[in-house]
């Protein structure tokens, strides 16, 4: 509970200095955010937009956040399915991301974590072009050893994102919990 109510404090904190700061300047900002905070085999997690967290074990890889873009809403109300998405021409549109707008309201999950796993955060950039196919291959916590490993998945990934034209954010961070 602690740890909620001090997010959404900083969360408002920073959505008004990145209002404040875009007004200074005469320009108009906005991004998306996503915590994870892991004690034990807890964690909770905050976002924002439609960066996620995947949760990636030995045998499979879960999406553990919810986007908040037009596009998810369309699929939740089942206007869309998840393979019309790909091809939705609104797929870039947020519901709401920190420094656009008034206040924010954050998806805010807990969960318990089962078995070693490697919690990966990422922006759309990133998940947009790289399956959960590869996302599994690349972090289960067979292939993520070291924090060496993770990095060179990391770059290998944001390569082929490059690679494969990605003109958004491509932003990939990663981290092994072992149990």
């Amino acid at each position: 509970e602690i740890v909620e109510i001090s997010w959404r404090r900083l969360l408002a904190d920073i959505n008004k200095d990145i209002r404040r700061y875009g007004k200074h300047r005469g320009i108009q900002l906005g991004t998306t955010l996503t915590a994870f905070l892991q004690v034990g085999r807890k964690f909770i997690l905050m976002n924002v937009g439609d960066s996620r967290i995947y949760l990636v074990s030995r045998k499979d890889v879960m999406k553990i956040t919810h986007d908040q873009s037009l596009v998810q809403d369309k699929i939740d109300r089942g206007i869309i399915s998840e393979k019309e998405a790909d091809k939705d021409l609104e797929q870039n549109v947020l519901l709401q991301c920190v420094g656009h707008g008034g206040a924010v309201s954050p998806q805010i999950s807990r969960g318990e974590i089962k078995m070693s796993s490697t919690v990966v955060a990422c922006s759309d950039g990133f998940w947009k072009t790289i399956s959960e196919k590869e996302i599994f291959r690349s972090f289960c916590p067979q292939m993520c050893v070291t924090p060496e490993d993770m990095l060179e998945q990391c770059k290998k990934l944001t390569m082929a994102a490059i690679e494969r034209k990605e003109h958004d954010n491509i932003t990939v961070a990663a981290m092994c919990l072992e149990f």
